[in-house]
C-alpha cells in the first residue's frame, strides 16, 4: 500500500482532511476528516510534517523497490526530535542550536553500504569540526544494534535510534517494507544539513539503498550553510 500525499486543514484547529489514495486494493476507497485521535497516533513532529501550513505535503517512502518522489525541504526548520543515541542517552536536536548539524539517514546497521558511508563521514570528522559542525547518524534499529556497530566501526560522532520511526516519518524518508520484509519500514538513505538556526539549507535523499550521498557536496552545504 501506498499512500497518498494531501493534507490539510479542515475547518478549524487540530483538525485535518485526509486523503489516502490506496494502490493495488480493490474497492479502497479514499479517507477524508481524519480525527484529532488519528492523528494523535503520530508523534508532533510527524503531525508538524503532515501539516507543513503552507501547502506543501508531506514526503511518504514508498518500498525500497518502488520509492516516491521526495520532496525538497530546504528552507523549512528541521523537525525537532529526542532520540536515544548508542550509549542510550537522549540527544535533543534543539539542543544543538548555534552549530551546523549533519543528519545523515540509513537503512540498516551492519549493511555495506551502510557501513561505507558512516566510515567516510568518521573520516571526514576533521573538516567536519573545523566547521563547526555536528553529525548525527540515524537509522531505526535498537540503540543496543547501534552501540555494537559504532564500536566495531570506531564511529566518533552519536548513531541515534528513531526505533519508533518519529524522525524517520517527520523527515519523509520511510522506506517501507525493507529488504523484502513485508510490515518493516526502515529510513531511507538521506542526508538533511541544518544551520545554526534551525533550518534545512541542503538534502538529499537516495533513490535507493544502494547509493550513497555525494560526500563533498554534503561538506560544500555544511560550508555553505
Amino acid at each position: 500500500l501506498r499512500a497518498g500525499r494531501a493534507f490539510a486543514h479542515a475547518g478549524g484547529p487540530g483538525r485535518f482532511a485526509r486523503v489516502l489514495a490506496f494502490r493495488g486494493v480493490s474497492g479502497a476507497a479514499p479517507l477524508t476528516h481524519t480525527t484529532d485521535a488519528e492523528i494523535e497516533l503520530c508523534s508532533c513532529e510527524a503531525r508538524a510534517r503532515l501539516n507543513c501550513g503552507d501547502g506543501r505535503s508531506a514526503r511518504y517512502g514508498g518500498s525500497d523497490s518502488n520509492p516516491e518522489i521526495p520532496m525538497s525541504l530546504v528552507g523549512t526548520n528541521a523537525p525537532d526530535f529526542t532520540l536515544l543515541d548508542h550509549a542510550r542517552k537522549p540527544v535533543h536536536l534543539a539542543e544543538l542550536r548555534g552549530s551546523r548539524v549533519v543528519l545523515a539517514f540509513f537503512p540498516a546497521a551492519f549493511t555495506g553500504v551502510c557501513t561505507k558511508e558512516l566510515c567516510t563521514f568518521r573520516d571526514a570528522m576533521a573538516q567536519f569540526n573545523d566547521l563547526n559542525a555536528k553529525v548525527l547518524a540515524i537509522s531505526v534499529d535498537a540503540p543496543f544494534t547501534n552501540a555494537a556497530f559504532a564500536e566495531k566501526n570506531a564511529l566518533t560522532f552519536p548513531v541515534l535510534s528513531d526505533y519508533a520511526r518519529a524522525a524517520t516519518i517527520a523527515y519523509g524518508v520511510a522506506m517501507n517494507d525493507f529488504a523484502g520484509m513485508p510490515g518493516y519500514t526502515a529510513s531511507k538513505r538521506a542526508v538533511f544539513v541544518v544551520d545554526a538556526a534551525g533550518k534545512i539549507t541542503w538534502d538529499w535523499v537516495g533513490p535507493n539503498p544502494g547509493v550513497e550521498p555525494d560526500y563533498a557536496a554534503v561538506q560544500a552545504a555544511v560550508k555553505a550553510a
